[in-house]
């Protein structure tokens, strides 16, 4: 999924109901683009059409969330244990060169 896609879904789940007109309004987009990102979205099932121009989530939109949270969370482990490797490291470092400014007098 796009991040734009996403965003949609976002926006969705937090309001519960969103038409294109409040959708453009809250992505800063033309509601001609809103449409096209809530039509699309609802032929790809992660969207309904309740009313005329008024959509929800679907359990497919939710899964599509969840996995991208949890793709997130995956990146940020990562990152962490670089960061943590990358501090004990430095950490050695330090001790390092404190005994070599010891040793020096």
């Amino acid at each position: 999924m796009t991040p734009r896609e996403i965003q949609v879904l976002k926006i969705v789940e937090k309001y519960d109901k969103v038409n294109k007109r409040k959708l453009a309004r809250l992505m800063d987009i033309s509601t001609e683009y809103s449409y096209h990102l809530l039509d699309y979205l609802a032929d790809k099932d992660h969207l309904k059409k309740v009313g005329r121009e008024t959509y929800q989530l679907l359990p497919k939109g939710v899964d599509a969330l969840i996995s991208q949270l949890q793709y997130r969370i995956s990146k940020l482990h990562i990152l962490i244990e670089k960061f943590s490797a990358d501090s004990e490291r430095i950490e050695k470092e330090i001790k390092r060169l404190f005994l070599r400014k010891e040793n020096l007098g």
